[in-house]
């Protein structure tokens, strides 16, 4: 049985790929905490910090076939993208080196790295630059991912309790779900090169929170223009309702035509099906 290293694991993403890949290969997780949850399991954890040298390097030495890049988060900062981003990356590959080992790196990026200006896009650009110098490697660039208990639904869930009469006017997300983003993980991970992964949903982001707030009885909000969030982003930022980051990657649209989501998934969830499957929440 081959071996895969998750490196961020324990994560929203992470423990979807875990749960897929868990019955046909043998999985450790590096994390720098030991976490109890449905997916992964606490027995394959291995402790270690993506930012430290010597921890990649140790973790790294037990030898693997594959090892998967989940690391950074959009809501971040600038600094922390930087650390696990660019510096993480090059721990894993200077790691590969000094170990003498030849696994196949997977790295999940962003759609945009290539000529996003925001801190999150530059690094994750500047990560996949320095992996294209290593032999065996597989970039996955994703729009917006969703599911159940991803960063965005439980955003949505908390953002539905609060009295909000618009919401921006944003880029067109094609948000794809995480069950078929996995699909395309296990089909390309075998693979060289940078895959786009994107719908065919031309949904804004005040759309996909009107399709949240349909489900659960509320009112649509307006779209109101973007750069006004960008003026109260400081205040929107100290509530807690969204950084300013993530206002300016708003700006952005998700798609690419040479998306491989048709190619692997035939029937892709739609995101008000996805909606539609949801409990409430206290």
């Amino acid at each position: 049985m081959e071996k895969v290293l998750l490196i961020g694991g324990y994560g929203f993403f992470g423990s979807n790929v875990y749960a897929s890949l868990s019955e046909e290969y043998s999985i450790e997780v590096m994390s720098r905490f030991k976490h109890d949850g449905t997916n992964v399991q606490g027995k394959d954890w291995i402790e270690g910090d993506i930012t430290s040298k010597s921890d990649v390097e140790r973790v790294i030495g037990r030898g693997y076939d594959y090892i998967f890049d989940f690391v950074g988060l959009i809501n971040e900062k600038e600094q922390k993208h930087f650390d696990v981003n660019i510096k993480g990356m090059q721990n894993i590959i200077d790691a590969i080196s000094s170990t003498g080992t030849n696994p196949r790196v997977v790295y999940i990026s962003a759609i945009n790295a290539e000529n996003g200006t925001t801190a999150y896009f530059k690094t994750k650009h500047d990560a996949e630059k320095i992996l294209s110098s290593y032999n065996k490697h597989t970039i996955i660039r994703p729009s917006i991912i969703y599911g159940k208990y991803d960063f965005l639904t439980l955003q949505f869930y908390d953002l539905i309790k609060k009295t909000i009469p618009v919401f921006p006017k944003s880029g067109i997300m094609y948000p794809v779900y995480v069950g078929d983003i996995v699909k395309v993980v296990r089909e390309k991970m075998h693979q060289d090169g940078a895959f786009n992964v994107c719908s065919e949903e031309k949904l804004m982001f005040v759309d996909m929170f009107n399709i949240f707030r349909k489900k659960f009885g509320k009112k649509s909000v307006k779209k109101a223009p973007l750069k006004i969030f960008k003026l109260l982003a400081p205040v929107l930022e100290r509530t807690g309702t969204i950084t300013s980051e993530q206002i300016d990657m708003l700006g952005y649209d998700f798609y690419r035509k040479d998306s491989v989501l048709k190619s692997v998934v035939s029937s892709p969830m739609r995101y008000s099906e996805f909606v539609e499957s949801l409990e409430p929440r206290g």
